[in-house]
C-alpha cells in the first residue's frame, strides 16, 4: 500500500479493494471517494496516484465554463474570458492569487 498517494481531496489514507475476479478499486478510508473500477489492481493503483496539471484543471474548468455559456447571450462573457485568462498567466507566473475580485488587481 505504500506506493498509493494520500487521497487528493481530504489527504486520507487509501485503499485498494477487489470486488470481484476481474474487479479492483482504490478508495479513500477517511472520505470515501474511489476511482473506477479496473480489471487489474495495476491499473487501479495507477489511476489513483495520477494528478493532473494546474494546466489540466484549468483547461478543464474552462471548457466546461465555454460549454455552459455557449447557449446563453451575455455581452460581457468576452471581459470574463479575458478575466480568466489573465488570471492564470498571473497565477503561472506567481504573482496572482486566487481570491481575486473579478476587475481587481492582483
Amino acid at each position: 500500500m505504500s506506493d498509493l498517494l494520500p487521497c487528493p481531496f481530504c489527504g486520507g489514507t487509501p485503499a485498494w479493494s477487489r470486488l470481484g475476479p476481474l474487479t479492483f478499486v482504490v478508495l479513500c478510508r477517511d472520505c470515501h471517494t474511489e476511482t473506477a473500477r479496473y480489471v487489474a489492481e495495476a491499473l487501479a493503483r495507477a489511476a489513483w496516484n495520477q494528478r493532473p496539471t494546474r494546466a489540466a484543471i484549468r483547461a478543464e474548468v474552462l471548457r466546461e465554463v465555454a460549454e455552459e455559456a455557449s447557449g446563453l447571450h451575455f455581452e460581457g462573457w468576452y471581459e470574463v474570458g479575458v478575466w480568466l485568462r489573465a488570471r492564470a498567466e498571473r497565477e503561472e507566473a506567481g504573482r496572482g492569487s486566487p481570491g481575486t475580485a473579478l476587475g481587481g488587481e492582483g
